[in-house]
């Protein structure tokens, strides 16, 4: 007969630690048990993003295992597994700034040569890890996105950070830096929200690493169209996870 696992403590307990510094300290840690079932570890109904942490994750099982619930995170070096939940307005930040470059590709008419790898693994001997929307050239047989998305959203604002594109494998990367970064907070009492930042620019050759050509140009997301056609939009969706979540609690 399976069994639930127990929590063995929380990240803020486990010492410095580089794979886990960007969790929040109270994330739960679990030793991997066999016997013991994986979806017992889904966290119930959140606004917000929930992450575990599982140890002694065995690279055997990480390879065999094709069906882990959310995103993962792992590392085989280790042997710590991340899981991360996305919330709801988490899932509407990825899917609105997914649209943006849906539309923005087709003005310029080249849609056809961008390939959506959506939140495909990339799997490396050091590190295994899957992004919320990645992108790549169509039709060039290249195994890494060169734009990869992962949003942050909180209760109150929402942060969108530029960083450099994939171009290698992830575990000979340096640490990411953060090279253009919009915030967006929320008014109150319908006051207007507070803007922090100019937009977002993806240059055209870093996705499709190719020169633009006649009626082409870098993906240019503005701060007006990230306020109305993402922002707003999780705010919106902040909301309806909260009256779900007070449902819920009955």
């Amino acid at each position: 007969m399976p069994y639930v696992y127990q929590s063995e403590g929380v990240v803020s307990e486990e010492g410095a630690n580089p794979f886990l510094e960007h969790l929040p300290p109270e994330t739960p840690v679990y030793h991997y048990d066999r016997e013991c079932v994986m979806d017992s570890l889904l966290s119930p109904y959140s606004v917000e993003d929930r992450f575990i942490v599982l140890k002694h994750f065995p690279p055997e099982m990480f390879a065999e295992c094709d069906d882990l619930p959310k995103r993962c995170d792992y590392s085989p070096i280790l042997r710590i597994l991340i899981i991360r939940m996305p919330s709801q307005p988490h899932e509407e930040a990825a899917a609105s700034f997914e649209a943006m470059i849906v539309t923005i590709s087709r003005k310029m008419q080249v849609y056809r040569r961008i390939a959506a790898c959506g939140a495909t693994r990339i799997d490396t001997p050091s590190r295994s890890k899957q992004a919320d929307r990645s992108w790549k050239p169509a039709r060039e047989a290249r195994e890494f996105p060169t734009v990869a998305l992962e949003p942050s959203t909180h209760l109150d604002y929402v942060t969108l950070c530029g960083r450099h594109v994939v171009k290698r494998y992830i575990d000979s990367l340096p640490p990411p830096q953060v090279a253009q970064g919009v915030l967006f907070k929320r008014g109150r009492d319908n006051s207007d929200p507070t803007i922090e930042g100019e937009g977002l620019t993806i240059p055209f050759h870093t996705l499709l690493l190719d020169e633009p050509g006649e009626g082409e140009g870098d993906f240019v997301l503005t701060a007006e169209m990230l306020l109305h056609d993402l922002a707003e939009r999780v705010w919106d969706s902040i909301e309806d996870a909260e009256k779900i979540q007070a449902k819920k609690r009955g």
